[in-house]
C-alpha cells in the first residue's frame, strides 16, 4: 500500500509539472502572436518630389498592388485596401491622402487576433504591423509627379 501511494504521489508531481510547462509554453505562443497595433503619424513624400492627388493616389495603388494589397473602395482622397494572405488572415485599412502625404488607419481584420489589451492598447499578430510598414516602404519609393 505504502509503494502504490507513493507511485501516485509521484504521478500527481510529474503530471502537474507537465501541466505547468504546458500552460507556460501556451501563454509564451499566445504572447508572441500579438504586439501593439500601431497607428503610425502622417508620412510624407520624399522633399525630393511635388505630388498632386493624382499622382499620389496612382503611387499609392501602384506600390499596394505590387505587394498584393486590393483596392476594394475609393472616395475622396481615400482608398480602402484589402490584404488576403493565403486565404487565412484578411485586413483592411483606409489610406488618407493629400499632395504632401498620406495617413494609414487600420480598419479591421480576420484571423489576426486584434483586441484591447490590460493596458487599453490595441493589438494585433505582429505582421500586421510589418505589412503596414512594408506598405509605407514601396509607396515612399514609388515616383510622384515631378522631382522638384
Amino acid at each position: 500500500m505504502n509503494i502504490m501511494n507513493l507511485r501516485t504521489k509521484r504521478l500527481r508531481v510529474v503530471l502537474a509539472g507537465l501541466l505547468i510547462a504546458s500552460a507556460a509554453a501556451t501563454t509564451t505562443s499566445v504572447m508572441a502572436r500579438d504586439a501593439v497595433l500601431e497607428q503610425l503619424p502622417k508620412t510624407s513624400y520624399p522633399a525630393t518630389q511635388n505630388a498632386d492627388l493624382k499622382a499620389a493616389r496612382e503611387a499609392i495603388v501602384r506600390a499596394a498592388s505590387g505587394l498584393g494589397w486590393e483596392l476594394r473602395e475609393e472616395s475622396v482622397n481615400q482608398l480602402k485596401l484589402h490584404y488576403n494572405k493565403q486565404g487565412k488572415h484578411m485586413v483592411n485599412i483606409a489610406v488618407d491622402y493629400d499632395a504632401t502625404g498620406y495617413t494609414i488607419r487600420y480598419l479591421n481584420s480576420i484571423n489576426l487576433n486584434h483586441s484591447v489589451g490590460n493596458d487599453g492598447a490595441l493589438r494585433i499578430h505582429p505582421n500586421y504591423n510589418r505589412w503596414v510598414r512594408n506598405l509605407i516602404k514601396h509607396i515612399n519609393i514609388q515616383p510622384i509627379g515631378s522631382a522638384q
